[in-house]
């Protein structure tokens, strides 16, 4: 319910531009009709000022007290399609800079770790093409794709079983692609 109160003109900051009074009577007032504006959150870094005057230590990834925001790993979602196409404009722009950086990292040995990941690409599409009855990956439809990877994230522990025992193939192809060039 309006009041009278709502309709009296009160000048906040007599001599300034009438943009940065209307913006100080927002800021003071809320919208039209609702009480004023309660204190703004203090936000993380006082937070974190807080805790320090308190003695008590930061929390490490994983404990109770850590952000979730800040977990990187777990902020993997699908892509919807319009995401996706962004990703495709992204991807095109920058095209050249990105087989200039394969073409440096094929000069180089792949480690462990890259070739670790080569071995659970390898086993991820193993089992993609067996769920999705070998049909060519770039054949199936998108949300086809999109059920089949929601199946293939919860079958991590396969996966990485599956990735071990291809990760003596993988160095092999790895060591005869070294010594072809």
């Amino acid at each position: 319910m309006l009041s009278f109160k709502d309709f009296i003109v009160v000048d906040y900051k007599p001599g300034e531009h009438e943009l940065i009074k209307y913006a100080a009577h927002k800021r003071r007032r809320g919208r039209i009709g609702e009480e004023a504006v309660e204190e703004k959150k203090k936000g993380l870094w006082h937070n974190i000022h807080q805790k320090r005057k308190r003695g008590e230590r930061p929390a490490k990834p994983g404990e109770k007290g850590y952000p979730k925001t800040l977990d990187i790993e777990s902020t993997e979602e699908a892509l919807d399609f319009s995401q996706r196409r962004a990703r495709a404009r992204a991807m095109k722009k920058n095209k050249n800079k990105i087989a200039m950086g394969r073409r440096r990292a094929a000069k180089k040995p792949a480690d462990s770790e890259r070739l670790m990941k080569r071995a659970q690409r390898q086993a991820r599409m193993m089992l993609f093409k067996k769920l999705a009855k070998d049909t060519p990956k770039s054949d199936v439809p998108a949300s086809r794709k999109q059920g089949i990877e929601k199946r293939l994230d919860k079958m991590k522990p396969k996966i990485a079983k599956i990735a071990r025992k291809l990760l003596p193939q993988v160095r092999k192809t790895e060591k005869s692609r070294r010594q072809g060039k």
